[in-house]
């Protein structure tokens, strides 16, 4: 069930975050970032955008894969929390028992800024787990329209008001049949709002791109390494053969200071090859998992789609 919260802080409290986190705040960093269209356009999201989260064991953040994450032009990076948005978070984590590791922090200019009619994408979200939506500044009207295929007994459409200082939960079931989003109003009649969206995510990204975690093929960052060992013996012991096999078959090399010099040569260059058809092969693999992670989300917010069935779809599982 969804659940809204108004006055969450005292109005000074308040009115001192919303102050804190404005673009001239000078707390948070926005920036400007851009969806794809059907035609493959870019296009510019009407509203700015921060990301923070909680750093794991390993030095890793946690990645939300959602159809911005996919848009190569976006260069989305999560930062640690700022002491703002750390001290609304314990608080609320406090007041609902809920526990969340990252953010989003939106920021609406006025009424022209929106948000899109969307689900969650739950490919990465702990199971069971709430998405929370602190509001501050000016109301706007959140609006939550059923799947064309949901089972749900819920009602056609709902609307919420989201006030300034407020939390509003949506849980996993809403989300799983309903879609949500912040339309368009007349742009003086709405003064700026900012949003934080927090959720509880279980997949990490490591520096190099590698995903981890419970929405991932890999379980722990440890999974990665062994296989990257694994590769790179591979790749050394197939170059040391293919290196052998060149200088045995030409005669050329018969002396012994020439087999060890091209050899040495032959080995390195074998293993550069290597490694740039490797590049080559992971840059389409990402290019073909961004596709189908752009198509996901386009079909999740039509269909029910849970954790299980994304992974299938995108061969994570």
């Amino acid at each position: 069930m969804t659940q809204l919260i108004e006055n969450l802080l005292s109005i000074d409290e308040a009115n001192a975050v919303l102050n804190a986190l404005r673009p001239d705040g000078n707390e948070i960093e926005y920036g400007q970032y851009y969806a794809l269209t059907n035609d493959h356009s870019l296009v510019r999201l009407p509203r700015l955008m921060a990301f923070q989260a909680s750093m794991n064991s390993s030095g890793d953040f946690p990645w939300y894969r959602c159809t911005m994450s996919s848009v190569p032009q976006n260069k989305i990076n999560y930062m640690s929390w700022t002491p703002t948005v750390q001290k609304l978070k314990d608080f609320i984590e406090q007041r609902t028992g809920e526990t969340w590791n990252l953010a989003h922090i939106i920021y609406y200019k006025d009424g022209e800024d929106s948000m899109g009619m969307h689900s969650d994408t739950m490919l990465d979200l702990a199971s069971g787990s709430k998405i929370a939506v602190v509001s501050f500044g000016s109301t706007r009207q959140l609006d939550l329209l059923k799947k064309q295929k949901s089972t749900s007994d819920g009602p056609s459409q709902i609307k919420f008001d989201l006030p300034g200082n407020s939390l509003f939960l949506l849980d996993e079931e809403t989300n799983k049949h309903y879609v949500h989003g912040i339309k368009k109003t007349r742009k003086n009649q709405i003064e700026d709002r900012i949003a934080i969206v927090f959720r509880h995510v279980t997949t990490f990204k490591t520096d190099n791109g590698k995903f981890y975690g419970r929405g991932s093929a890999f379980l722990t960052k440890q999974d990665i390494i062994q296989r990257e060992t694994q590769r790179k013996i591979f790749q050394y012991i197939f170059s040391f053969l293919l290196t052998v096999f060149i200088i045995w078959l030409f005669p050329i090399f018969s002396m012994n200071w020439l087999k060890l010099v091209t050899g040495g040569i032959f080995w390195l260059f074998i293993s550069m090859v290597f490694g740039q058809i490797e590049q080559i092969i992971n840059n389409y693999i990402n290019k073909v998992n961004n596709e189908r992670l752009q198509k996901l989300c386009q079909m999740k917010n039509f269909q029910i789609w849970d954790q299980t069935n994304m992974r299938h779809f995108l061969k994570y599982s």
